[in-house]
């Protein structure tokens, strides 16, 4: 075989390779700031347009965890990347800290241990 058709072969295994990363791309977005939201949800679409098939989790923690709140005004993309599939997940700590009830949460919204733990664990499982 040509050096040059090796080359190319290579190439190609290559780009099947990295597709195939691309369609199994993992993503975890920690958001802590409510200030932070709006862009953690623009990065987040953005990050879906360009790689549908990613999985995404937005975990929140801190005082972003008022975000998810059942009564809190939240752009309609919130809705929208739910129905997408991205997880919303918040901190218990950060709930009992900011005296926010599980039952008062948006729904769809999961509950997590802790959120840096979650974070940690899911960059563990190759989320980036």
């Amino acid at each position: 075989m040509p050096i040059k058709h090796q080359k190319n072969a290579a190439c190609a295994k290559q780009m099947r390779a990295r597709q195939k990363e691309h369609d199994m791309l993992k993503i975890v977005v920690h958001v802590v700031d409510m200030a932070k939201w709006e862009g953690a949800l623009v990065n987040v679409n953005n990050a879906l347009v360009a790689r549908p098939n990613a999985t995404v989790e937005l975990v929140c923690d801190g005082e972003a965890v008022q975000f998810v709140k059942k009564d809190y005004p939240r752009p309609a993309m919130f809705d929208e990347l739910a129905k997408k599939g991205v997880v919303f997940a918040a901190c218990r700590n950060a709930l009992a800290y900011f005296n926010v009830p599980e039952d008062d949460l948006a729904q769809g919204v999961v509950v997590v241990v802790a959120g840096i733990i979650e974070v940690t664990e899911k960059q563990a499982e190759g989320y980036g």
